[in-house]
């Protein structure tokens, strides 16, 4: 069979643009497979947050009546919050924020268990440090729970 000039490039046409369309839908398709996985990480992350978040609220307040108590459960809300860190998001950017407001957190979880050592040892509770910490842990979390 013989194909003219013009046909042969109408088929090379042709088939360019089907395969431009192909892979145009394979981009589709991972995408809303990385956005599903994303969806997925968030339902399992923001009710882990909010967990730990009311655990640290409900510690914050015992800090100056029962600082070993306090004390047991901000380690508890370190633990969950220096193991929750990972490379689940969508993408680089939203992991990167998560991961920094995760760390966050913890560092402001460390403030707080220091404090609740600082009563045990006989120290006068520092209020004001207490609640700057309180406020940049809930500032903290309330960004990871936004990446969502």
């Amino acid at each position: 069979m013989f194909i003219s000039q013009q046909g042969r490039f109408a088929v090379a046409l042709s088939g360019a643009l089907l395969l431009g369309t192909l892979l145009a839908g394979c981009s589709s398709a991972a995408e809303i497979a990385t956005n599903r996985a994303a969806a997925a990480a968030c339902s399992i992350i923001t009710p882990a947050i909010e967990q730990v978040s009311s655990d640290v609220r409900n510690a914050v307040t015992d800090i100056p009546i029962d600082a070993a108590a306090a004390e047991k459960n901000l380690q508890a809300a370190k633990v969950l919050l220096d193991t929750g860190g990972m490379q689940i998001l969508a993408d680089d950017a939203s992991n990167t924020k998560y991961n920094a407001a995760t760390s966050a957190a913890s560092a402001a979880v460390d403030g707080l268990i220091e404090q609740a050592q600082a009563i045990q040892a006989g120290q006068t509770p520092d209020t004001t440090r207490i609640n700057e910490l309180n406020t940049q842990l809930e500032t903290s979390l309330a960004d990871a729970t936004a990446v969502c």
